[in-house]
């Protein structure tokens, strides 16, 4: 399946309309006056990557928002790197990041491949991108991204770019991007005229998806048809609101999303790192699990940080509903 372009612009697989009439405008305002909840109340919990754990087996790291860190076989990558206090074009102005969640970009490991699924600010990141571009040996972009980057001074050779379910075998590992139902983006003159998608990997023994950013709609069990199934399915769950439910799931339509694709275990991200809509920011984990309980859902809640390895990658701690200081975190690992 090929994305559809024309006249310059991507299109969904199916049409979304996505128009703001004076109604749901008001609507929306309303409902961002009446918020509450909107950032913790403490600093968000944060352990320390321990690289050597992390190295000696397969394994994932969640690293806040829709940022992944994983490692299949002898190839380490990363998908989304977003490790800057702001998703926005501007140093002081736009979301800022929950205090505490940020992962200083030098506890990374030595990375392989960046993947990154979309080009809006949450999700790739120039200042990001700069700092690794020479730590990493490729980039993965959807289709038109990579002038952006070679833009940005990272070099041409470094960048390939997908059309959905586009492969490429890595040393080994099989890395493929598949579609979302999105948009794209970083002014108010280029949407949609770059591709977005979400990312599979599979290496000899596990494997895993990153949705990026979604609608729901029958692309996931495209998705999980093809590839048969995940050890795990990190799937975006923040972030939503009735008025762009084309391009945001819900909650619960994360938890139907991660059954989709044939996931063994579901990983709620695309939370905890920015305030990007109405609702609070710990409604997105509690609707979520709440909705996995009643589905018979596996689900991994691991604090941001810990190395979660893929033979074990079950984390049930209730970090965000604790006040409590890195150290006492730091000592329970």
């Amino acid at each position: 399946m090929t994305a559809i372009k024309k006249d310059g612009k991507y299109f969904n697989k199916s049409y979304i309309k996505m128009k703001m009439d004076g109604k749901r405008a008001k609507g929306m305002m309303k409902d961002y006056m009446a918020k509450k909840d909107a950032v913790p109340s403490f600093e968000i919990p944060r352990l320390k990557i321990d690289n050597d754990k992390f190295n000696k087996q397969d394994s994932f790291i969640w690293l806040g928002h829709s940022t992944i860190l994983g490692k299949l076989d002898k190839v380490t990558f990363i998908v989304d790197p977003m490790l800057t206090n702001r998703a926005s074009p501007f140093s002081c102005v736009g979301p800022k990041r929950f205090d505490g969640s940020l992962t200083p970009i030098d506890e990374l490991p030595n990375i392989d491949v960046v993947l990154i699924t979309h080009n809006h600010y949450d999700h790739m990141d120039k200042k990001t991108l700069l700092a690794l571009k020479d730590r990493v040996k490729k980039i993965f972009v959807p289709l038109d991204n990579a002038k952006i980057l070679i833009k940005w001074g990272i070099e041409e050779d470094k960048i390939k770019e997908f059309d959905w379910f586009e492969d490429i075998v890595f040393d080994g590992t099989l890395f493929s991007f598949c579609p979302t139902q999105h948009f794209s983006g970083r002014s108010l003159s280029d949407r949609d005229k770059y591709l977005w998608g979400s990312w599979a990997a599979k290496g000899s023994k596990h494997s895993i998806y990153v949705s990026g950013d979604s609608g729901y709609n029958g692309h996931f069990k495209e998705i999980g048809e093809r590839f048969g199934s995940f050890d795990v399915a990190c799937m975006e769950c923040g972030a939503y609101n009735e008025n762009w439910s084309e391009i945001h799931m819900v909650p619960e339509e994360s938890v139907q999303a991660s059954l989709d694709v044939k996931a063994k275990v579901m990983l709620p991200m695309h939370w905890a790192g920015f305030d990007l809509s109405t609702h609070a920011w710990d409604e997105p984990i509690s609707r979520a699990l709440e909705e996995a309980k009643q589905l018979d859902v596996i689900t991994t809640t691991p604090m941001i940080g810990k190395v979660n390895a893929f033979l074990n990658p079950i984390e049930k701690e209730k970090w965000w509903t604790n006040r409590v200081d890195e150290k006492i975190w730091e000592y329970r690992e």
